[in-house]
């Protein structure tokens, strides 16, 4: 589940950077007076530290915080 979220996350962030190269005009975003957290993390198959960190990230999948002050980011690398 918290793999699709990632990937939902990357496509956004990917289109709102494509976006502002092609536009050419400075883009801004602001989070207010709430603030976010972006939890980010890098997984590899051989990793020893990663099933780990795993389990604490998708402990976030019933945390009341996800998405309103935690955004939990996950990107495979090999």
């Amino acid at each position: 589940m918290i793999w699709k979220w990632s990937l939902l996350i990357a496509i956004w962030l990917f289109a709102g950077i494509s976006r502002v190269v092609a536009d050419g005009e400075e883009q801004r975003f602001e989070s207010g007076l709430n603030r976010m957290g972006l939890l980010e993390k890098y997984s590899s198959q051989g990793c020893s530290r990663c099933p780990p960190a795993e389990h604490w990230i998708n402990g976030f999948e019933n945390d009341e915080r996800l998405w309103v002050e935690v955004v939990p980011v996950v990107f495979h690398v090999d």
